[in-house]
């Protein structure tokens, strides 16, 4: 995953000249001053529009300013620790910059404001100005040359060691080391005041004039040697050396599990320092981006690289806003702006919906989807309460009872990858093989954990969308299904209303009209409070004895609202208790039809609603 970015990353380095680091690396908040070392302090701060830049958040700069923070900005990415255990002034950590080049320091732990503070300075952690001297005076002479040193003990670079021994850098050195002894006092004066007149608390960083080039060199200078995560790993060979990379990469004594104890490398990754800084620059990339989620983009145009030989390859990513990649997959193709085929949610078993908040009513076929997204809002509104989102593989939807129940949480879990597949990358090789059952488990839930009493809302529509996922993938015996359901829809209601014996043929026959009924006589109840669950006694039967015994149960308790010239119902009622029921176990086919029962419009009621409107003409 990272080598995979990394290579990108790069190309968009070497295309742009580093422009990309430069676009994506934020200033920290402070003060920031640009000194001439050659020029006289005076005449440095008579220049203080020039050389003086303060980082504030949320706070626009003027002209001047973005001039100077161009300046600033690659000497500040040049001069700037890899982390905070990796400081030059390791010890007491008041000097953060790692060259000569710069000195960067808090501002409230530089110089004491109030001289009394002097006797609290090991408390309050200040430098105090008779300190200052002699700090400044190690840091230049002792540890930045012990810094030098760990890039003389590895192998190559000859051009930096040359560098490192050259009389320009040697006078450099000395130069700008005694532009800060020479006026320490005056220099701390004008930080005062700095301070002060920009109310400034956070850092102070002072850049002495110097070509960029010198400032990288410096950069390489203390990276190379210090960029590894722990040098007791590296390894040389004549060329270069290589190691651990700081970043993405966790291991140190305290969790030896983590090497590898068959493998002559104890550690999974080693790599030169180069590619280790490239490393460095990559994660500072990713943690300059705020939260973002990329379902599809080309793989060179995520750092703004225009490749058209990848123009296919795609990359699906997800960033937190802190650097850390929660979710990275490469594909070989990208999904088009399209189904490959249309989406027909057509309302087969006659369901009825929400058209607004007054009217509930047979729902209209809808147009053929063709958009993956519109798909995705559909079967999250119906399969899902509205709880599936684009960002379905990293957030976790909270369970909310009535609505979000535990059990589509688990549904949820176990079908976001292959739902992100289809609507996201285009492929459908891990939803259809369980669309299926998945369709059928979350209707199942709906009735069984979100209906209250009998008002199933949208729920009907929710089994056609199931119906149409299963035409869509051309499932085995779909069409079959779609075919029985319409004739049972639109044939049964003439059947039971003839005024003889009728039979039922088949056991689809037996469990849909066993739902219709079912959905009826929980209607008739007049009680207020309508709870969860009412279904469950119906959808949990095993057997078709069981279910029979429930319907049995149902009619003694609402047998005095229903008349007793109602002929569609005691013809349906009668064909049930006389179908063969047999001691086989109900399925989920069985179960299915059953469902399609309760959710399709009630032929009982549309039995009362024709006379009724008969009576009225």
């Amino acid at each position: 995953m990272i080598k995979d970015l990394q290579v990108a990353y790069e190309k968009v380095i070497n295309q742009t000249d580093g422009k990309i680091i430069l676009d994506n690396y934020e200033l920290k908040e402070g003060l920031y001053v640009k000194i001439n070392p050659h020029l006289t302090l005076q005449s440095n701060q008579l220049e203080e529009s020039n050389r003086v830049m303060v980082i504030r958040k949320k706070s626009e700069l003027d002209a001047t300013a973005w001039s100077l923070k161009d300046w600033f900005l690659p000497r500040d990415i040049y001069c700037s620790a890899i982390s905070a255990n990796k400081f030059v002034d390791t010890k007491t950590k008041k000097i953060h910059s790692t060259n000569f080049l710069s000195l960067f320091m808090k501002l409230d732990t530089f110089i004491a404001d109030d001289p009394q503070k002097e006797k609290q300075s090991k408390k309050n952690k200040f430098l105090l100005e008779s300190e200052w001297r002699d700090y400044i005076h190690k840091f230049y002479t002792i540890k930045l040359p012990a810094a030098d040193q760990k890039l003389r003990a590895i192998t190559g670079y000859e051009a930096l060691k040359k560098w490192l021994d050259s009389e320009k850098r040697n006078n450099m050195r000395k130069c700008n080391l005694d532009f800060l002894l020479n006026n320490s006092s005056d220099l701390i004066q004008w930080i005062h005041q700095l301070k002060s007149n920009y109310k400034v608390k956070n850092y102070i960083r002072l850049f002495f004039e110097a070509d960029e080039e010198i400032y990288e060199r410096e950069y390489h200078i203390y990276v190379y040697p210090s960029i590894f995560l722990n040098n007791d790993f590296n390894v040389e060979n004549k060329e270069s050396i290589y190691g651990v990379p700081s970043y993405n990469i966790g291991l140190n004594s305290k969790k030896p599990y983590l090497r590898f104890r068959t493998k002559k490398s104890e550690v999974p990754l080693l790599v030169t320092p180069e590619e280790a800084a490239l490393r460095k620059n990559l994660f500072s990339w990713l943690q300059a981006q705020k939260p973002f989620a990329v379902h599809q983009i080309a793989e060179g145009n995520l750092f703004g690289e225009n490749d058209k030989k990848k123009a296919n390859e795609t990359i699906h990513l997800r960033l937190d806003g802190s650097g850390v990649i929660n979710y990275y997959e490469k594909m070989p193709f990208s999904r088009g702006s399209q189904l490959d085929k249309p989406f027909f949610l057509e309302n087969i078993i006659k369901a009825k919906e929400w058209v607004d908040k007054t009217h509930y009513e047979i729902a209209e076929n809808r147009d053929p989807i063709l958009n993956p997204l519109s798909l995705m809002q559909v079967t999250s509104q119906l399969f899902f309460k509205n709880y599936l989102h684009p960002s379905m593989l990293y957030d976790e939807p909270k369970i909310k009872a009535g609505i979000f129940p535990g059990e589509m949480l688990n549904s949820f879990f176990n079908s976001r990858q292959a739902l992100y597949d289809f609507f996201f990358k285009g492929t459908d090789f891990t939803l259809r093989p369980m669309i299926d059952h998945l369709s059928q488990t979350l209707i199942e839930i709906q009735l069984l954990k979100t209906v209250n009493g009998i008002s199933i809302g949208n729920l009907g529509q929710a089994y056609n969308l199931r119906l149409a996922w299963l035409r869509f993938f051309n499932i085995d015996g779909s069409e079959t299904k779609v075919q029985t359901l319409t004739e049972l829809v639109n044939g049964l209601k003439e059947k039971f209303s003839q005024k003889r014996v009728v039979e039922l043929d088949t056991d689809q026959e037996f469990y849909f009209t066993a739902g219709q009924l079912a959905y009826y006589l929980l209607s008739q109840s007049e009680t207020k409070k309508k709870n969860f669950g009412l279904f469950e006694g119906i959808l949990r039967a095993k057997k078709p004895s069981m279910l029979m015994r429930q319907l049995d149960d149902l009619f003694m308790t609402y047998s005095h609202a229903i008349s007793i010239g109602n002929v569609t119902f005691k013809n349906a009622f009668a064909a049930l208790q006389a179908y063969p029921k047999g001691k086989q176990m109900i399925q989920n086919e069985e179960r299915d039809y059953l469902m399609a029962g309760i959710l399709s419009d009630n032929i009982f009621f549309q039995k009362i609603e024709l006379q009724a409107q008969k009576a009225g003409e």
